[in-house]
């Protein structure tokens, strides 16, 4: 007989296979953030896709802009400002 706490163990087993199946995994999507943003929330959508830092991913983004002379990553910017969609707006909880 299976005692309640081998279900549980079993049932999350199921999950983390779930999960971890390619072909069961949600599709993630590039957006810009909504909330995360100091000038277009490029940045701050890029952090949340790869779920980092978005303090972090600036600094980074600084430090290569002044290293590659500040045209092709302000062109890049500009571009993904362009390209890459705005953040669905988030529906309220209890609504």
């Amino acid at each position: 007989m299976k005692t309640d706490k081998h279900k549980r163990k079993t049932k999350h087993a199921k999950l983390a296979r779930n999960r971890s199946d390619p072909m069961i995994e949600e599709k993630r999507r590039l957006y810009r953030s909504r909330r995360d943003r100091k000038i277009a929330g490029v940045l701050g959508g890029i952090a949340d896709f790869f779920g980092l830092d978005a303090a972090f991913i600036r600094i980074l983004y600084v430090i290569a802009t002044v290293l590659t002379g500040f045209v092709p990553l302000t062109f890049l910017y500009l571009v993904m400002v362009f390209v890459i969609p705005q953040a669905p707006k988030q529906r309220p909880a209890g609504g």
